[in-house]
């Protein structure tokens, strides 16, 4: 009796996850545009990263293990927001530079992990500093690369500190710092809504701002939700991670559902087509790319087993690269040697 009532309880869910896929099918109008860029346009990626980021990982990290796994970390997330980056150029009819997305999205990545997964050195405090224009001071290889990633980019967009894209970065730190909270299982459902749409929403528009200067507040209004939306397509995927690490999300407390999911990347959808006169399929196809991969990942085996490093980096290729799951930067075993310009 209980198989019965399990697999007809499997078939139930399977119909419900089916008819959330079938409301959102119009977003796959956007399908080519994404298989065009993982075709033709991911060797570019690959060589703006090869001439920008892998020279300053060799740098800062060195040429060990650890450095290999930071730059396949890094090249993974580069392909994957340069699909973004380069679908909002299109739709905003602003220029793609490579570079920059390359860049910005190596800096994201590096940033989130050292919040993530190296916890000491007060580094929120001090990354704070470096948002508002003040010393920052590297103590490790990861910091040191941080920091040079972020120089570089300021150096390349050449804006004052008046300009949207400073206001955005400090505020999305201070949800960077809340987001920690994520880790207390006494956090409310309300603070996870707002850390959620707080570190999601304005990191896309943060991203997004580095190809437009003086971005208006309602364009930043509208990326906010393409953000927010991102953030939990991203946490759907991540979720029996997410439950494996104590890490409290709206997916693993159960206030957003596939359905809820759906609904939203509809309304984002209709709202990218309203204020923008380009094309939105690219960005709206990726979406949809993600909503069915977040299915098919609850529907299989999704234990987590901890193994954080990907063995298999040095030989996968760019497209197999960019669809699947990006690695992460962490502490190596033992303590993390001092960057050698750490108290200069």
């Amino acid at each position: 009796m209980r198989t019965l009532q399990y697999v007809r309880s499997g078939i139930l869910l399977l119909a419900q996850d089916l008819a959330v896929l079938a409301r959102t099918a119009p977003l796959a109008v956007g399908l080519p545009s994404v298989f065009h860029f993982a075709v033709f346009e991911t060797r570019s990626v690959v060589r703006a990263f090869q001439r920008t980021v892998a020279p300053m990982v060799a740098r800062n990290m060195g040429d060990g293990m650890q450095a290999k796994a930071t730059a396949q970390a890094l090249l993974s997330t580069s392909l994957k927001v340069s699909l973004a980056m380069s679908g909002y150029a299109e739709m905003a009819g602003v220029p793609f530079d490579i570079d920059l997305a390359v860049l910005g999205s190596s800096f994201t990545r590096v940033y989130d992990d050292l919040f993530d997964n190296f916890t000491k050195n007060r580094v929120e405090e001090r990354v704070a500093e470096l948002f508002n224009g003040r010393p920052f001071v590297p103590t490790t290889g990861v910091e040191a690369l941080m920091l040079e990633l972020y120089e570089c980019i300021e150096s390349r967009i050449r804006r004052a500190h008046d300009d949207p894209l400073y206001t955005i970065i400090t505020r999305l730190h201070g949800y960077q710092c809340q987001s920690r909270r994520q880790l207390y299982p006494q956090i409310s459902a309300a603070e996870v809504r707002a850390v959620t749409r707080g570190k999601g929403g304005l990191g896309v528009t943060a991203l997004f701002a580095l190809l437009r200067s003086a971005m208006s507040n309602t364009e930043q209004d509208v990326l906010t939700e393409l953000g927010d939306v991102l953030q939990l397509l991203d946490d759907y995927h991540d979720a029996p991670l997410d439950r494996a690490t104590g890490v409290t999300t709206e997916i693993t407390i159960g206030t957003c559902s596939l359905a809820d999911l759906g609904r939203r990347i509809i309304d984002v959808r209709r709202r990218l087509r309203a204020h923008y006169s380009g094309s939105s399929r690219r960005l709206t196809g990726m979406l949809y790319i993600m909503l069915v991969g977040g299915v098919v990942r609850q529907r299989s085996d999704t234990r987590y087993d901890g193994d954080r490093q990907p063995k298999w980096w040095a030989n996968i290729g760019p497209v197999r690269l960019l669809f699947s799951r990006a690695g992460n930067l962490y502490p190596t075993p033992e303590c993390e040697p001092p960057h050698p310009a750490a108290g200069r």
